[in-house]
C-alpha cells in the first residue's frame, strides 16, 4: 500500500484572501479618474501596456467585477509585497502573467 505523503507548514501553499471591495473601488477611480454610475461598464487601460478591459460596478451590491482586466501586485506578495491600493494595479492578463513572481517589468511591457 503507498504511504501518503504530508507538506510540511513551510510547504504549503499560501492561500489568497479576496482582494475586500473597498480597494477594488479605490484601483478603478484611480485609473478612471471619475465617479462610477451605476450598471455600467468601464473602459480602463492596462497599467504595463495601455491594452482596455472593462470594470462593472453592481449597484446596490456595490460589487465590482472586472472584464479582461486583473489586480496586479507592484511588488509580489511572495516578495513581501502588502494587498493595499498603493502596491495593486489592473493589468491585463498577459503583462500580469508575464511579471510572475518578478518584481522590475520587463522592457516589453513598459508603458509608453
Amino acid at each position: 500500500m503507498p504511504r501518503i505523503r504530508t507538506l510540511k507548514p513551510e510547504h504549503r501553499q499560501h492561500r489568497k484572501v479576496a482582494i475586500p471591495n473597498a480597494t477594488r473601488m479605490t484601483l478603478v477611480l484611480r485609473h478612471h479618474r471619475r465617479p462610477l454610475p451605476k450598471h455600467v461598464s468601464l473602459p480602463i487601460p492596462c497599467h504595463w501596456c495601455g491594452s482596455v478591459g472593462y470594470a462593472y460596478w453592481w449597484g446596490k451590491a456595490g460589487w465590482i467585477a472586472l472584464s479582461g482586466l486583473e489586480i496586479d501586485h507592484v511588488i509580489p506578495e511572495c516578495l513581501g509585497g502588502p494587498t493595499v491600493a498603493t502596491n495593486l494595479v489592473l493589468a491585463c492578463r498577459p503583462c500580469n502573467r508575464s511579471r510572475g513572481w518578478r518584481h522590475a517589468v520587463p522592457p516589453r511591457l513598459k508603458r509608453a
